[in-house]
């Protein structure tokens, strides 16, 4: 049966300008190497390509996050969200200068049609480096959130040595708890100063001694997104 509640998970995701820089009080360090956002490479999952976003990804882009449920979880000013604010977001990104507070991000696509299903990212933050994804409606309860993620972890701890991951949902946003727990978050309670009516809670990823632990998860039958 398909989640009925917003897969998203608080993110500097795609709002009316990018947002990269998060001030000067993050150490960059916690994020490992920066790279800068037409650097990220292409990552293919089972049923994912994760991939940079580009201009032909701007009709997808602003009708799946023109979606206020799928919106709602992501920021309070993001909505409504339209075609003008997908252009300026995609074209604005390739002048983006590389820098220690870059991280990285990634377009989720199906591999089995070609189609945009939702974006993440592993950046800088208030509570250090931090996962952030949205998933389109359409897409919900199929998993794809947490193959994503997975991804997305494996690869920042490998290439990045980076070893500690935090995250925050926003509201009661049980889709987007179990697809963090399924990955290995941990709560670590409730954190204050986003200026939202909805309460943040704060989730944190360890990396495993052992490597191939991350990808565990993803060998689960039923996969919850």
């Amino acid at each position: 049966m398909p989640i009925t509640e917003p897969n998203a998970v608080r993110t500097a995701a795609p709002q009316f300008a990018p947002a990269l820089d998060h001030g000067p009080d993050i150490n960059p360090a916690s994020c490992g190497t920066p790279v800068a956002p037409d650097e990220a490479p292409s990552i293919l999952t089972a049923r994912l390509n994760l991939r940079p976003f580009s201009g032909a990804d701007k009709l997808a882009l602003a009708r799946l996050l023109g979606d206020s449920e799928v919106v709602r979880p992501l920021s309070p000013d993001a909505f409504p969200y339209t075609l003008e604010h997908a252009e300026t977001w995609i074209s604005a990104r390739p002048n983006l200068k590389r820098g220690p507070r870059t991280g990285v991000r990634f377009a989720i696509e199906d591999r089995a049609t070609g189609l945009l299903a939702g974006g993440i990212e592993i950046g800088p933050g208030a509570l250090g480096c931090e996962l952030g994804f949205w998933i389109g409606r359409d897409y919900w309860g199929s998993g794809y959130a947490t193959e994503a993620a997975i991804a997305v972890l494996d690869y920042v701890v490998r290439v990045h040595g980076v070893r500690s991951v935090a995250a925050e949902v926003l509201g009661d946003n049980a889709a987007s708890v179990r697809t963090l727990l399924k990955c290995g978050f941990e709560a670590e309670g409730t954190v204050a100063g986003f200026g939202h009516p909805l309460a943040v809670t704060a989730y944190r990823w360890q990396a495993p001694d052992a490597l191939e632990q991350i990808r565990t998860p993803l060998d689960a039958p039923n996969p919850i997104s």
